[in-house]
């Protein structure tokens, strides 16, 4: 009886020499575990499970030592729970130590699209991530509004939602076309027609502004503002011509259907560049500079796609994307590629090829602002963000990768940036810029009877700069 007590009671090592051998166990682990990633601790495939049932057997040798006996082994344990509380209660009240223990959770999607420089560090794949997307319930990636690789190895997901906007829209649509379901077809068509005009009747009056700019280096100077329409009714959407001579706006006249108009500067007469039945809004330049591309409205069923028009005002108009729609807005990136805002629930930012008709989603719960880089080849738009400010948000027209740039001040919904690389918003009578990691007051045009800044153009030569303002009453 005394042998087997002394064999289960009598360790055969060192008491100290137990307790050194099972921290060091335990701090080479912990730092193993950080140095290999957070997958060894959630995302395990099979090579990483092998590894870890090898590990607990590979280190119990080197924590009992030459030890067989009971006592030994509750000694053993018994420091690894005490080391372990310490260094909870350690890390709880230290957020640096924690940091450096446990790490920081990493996004591995945001807005829909992987991050590859974060599943390349992981080593996690794409598959690893939607299926377990999938264990959750998560079907479409491309309505996942950011995927985190938590600190303990888990993924988690969270969701698009709708903005209040998106949910009243979509509200509308399937009251419409519930009504549209028990009306006969020619009274839906008249309401679906009557609802437009309704909507633009209870807009604000708006003109298209024009004040010469100068730049040199990081300054932006203005001349004096010029109101360009001058009229009562809907005035809006301005853009360049592509030799900067002229600009492009959309007009509504009577509550009719809308068409692009184009006054030449400083002093031509508007005048309509499209008078058709259907509607036509945000007019751009095409890269070849001898037409003109603008959302159209098309009849009967309101359908909205991008057409190309000849920009003398002669011949037929022609389908730039046939089955991309309902287009919102547009701006050309390169001779071929289209960046565009898709109507939706929620919107959805698209980069386009104008040869193959085709699109990717490139970010969702967009605003309506769309803006070309100068010198790169990227697009910045507005990020909305649940529970936060919105960004101006840049994508790159090759990568498809996004990247916050800068949050806008209050009210400034639109933005543009100019030839120089001066990024420009406008707020009430103001124009801000970005300098030096703030923004600052650049212009204020109050005295001329400016207000409500909203919509912003900048000439390709960067000596014009068009604003939309609401009429003064």
């Amino acid at each position: 009886m005394t042998g087997i007590w002394q064999d289960m009671m009598v360790t055969g090592v060192p008491i100290a020499e137990k307790v050194m051998r099972t921290i060091a166990v335990y701090g080479f682990l912990i730092a193993g575990l950080r140095l290999f990633g957070k997958r060894e601790l959630g995302q395990l495939n099979p090579l990483d499970f092998i590894v870890l049932l090898l590990l607990s057997n590979t280190v119990q040798n080197a924590v009992i030592g030459n030890d067989n006996s009971l006592a030994g082994g509750l000694i053993g344990a018994a420091v690894l729970f005490i080391t372990n509380d310490l260094l909870v209660r350690f890390a709880y009240r230290n957020p640096k130590f924690r940091r450096l223990i446990e790490g920081r959770p990493e996004e591995l999607i945001r807005d829909g699209r992987f991050i590859r420089r974060a599943l390349e560090h992981n080593f996690i794949t794409q598959e690893e991530v939607v299926v377990a997307a999938r264990k959750q319930g998560v079907d479409n990636i491309h309505a996942v509004e950011c995927a985190r690789l938590e600190v303990s190895g888990a993924l988690s997901f969270k969701m698009h939602e709708p903005s209040a906007g998106d949910t009243f829209h979509k509200e509308v649509l399937e009251r419409l076309t519930a009504i549209e379901k028990r009306l006969p077809a020619a009274v839906a068509l008249l309401l679906l027609a009557f609802v437009p005009t309704l909507s633009a009747q209870a807009g604000p009056s708006t003109d298209v502004w024009v004040v010469p700019m100068t730049q040199g280096g990081s300054q932006v100077r203005f001349g004096e503002p010029k109101n360009l329409t001058k009229r009562t009714g809907y005035d809006n959407q301005p853009g360049f011509s592509a030799d900067g001579k002229a600009v492009m706006y959309t007009r509504m006249v009577d509550n009719g259907p809308t068409d692009i108009w184009t006054v030449a500067l400083p002093n031509g007469t508007p005048q309509a560049l499209t008078t058709t039945p259907q509607s036509e809004y945000s007019a751009q330049p095409t890269p070849d500079g001898r037409t003109f591309s603008a959302i159209r409205v098309e009849l009967p069923d309101s359908t909205q796609r991008l057409w190309r028009f000849p920009i003398s005002g002669g011949g037929a108009p022609s389908l730039v994307l046939e089955k991309i729609k309902p287009v919102g807005y547009h701006v050309w990136a390169t001779e071929h590629t289209l960046v565009i805002f898709v109507l939706g629930s929620p919107a959805t930012l698209q980069i386009a090829d104008d040869r193959t008709g085709t699109s990717e989603v490139v970010a969702r719960n967009i605003g309506r602002a769309l803006s070309k880089v100068p010198g790169r080849n990227a697009v910045t738009f507005l990020q909305q963000v649940r529970d936060s400010a919105a960004w101006i948000t840049e994508v790159n027209t090759l990568t498809k990768e996004t990247k916050r740039l800068v949050t806008p001040p209050k009210g400034a919904d639109y933005h543009v940036w100019t030839p120089g690389g001066a990024l420009i918003v406008g707020v009430g009578s103001s124009l801000y810029i970005w300098n030096n990691g703030r923004w600052d007051v650049l212009a204020d045009f109050a005295s001329w009877g400016v207000r409500g800044i909203s919509r912003l153009a900048v000439s390709p030569n960067g000596d014009w700069l068009a604003f939309v303002a609401e009429d003064t009453p």
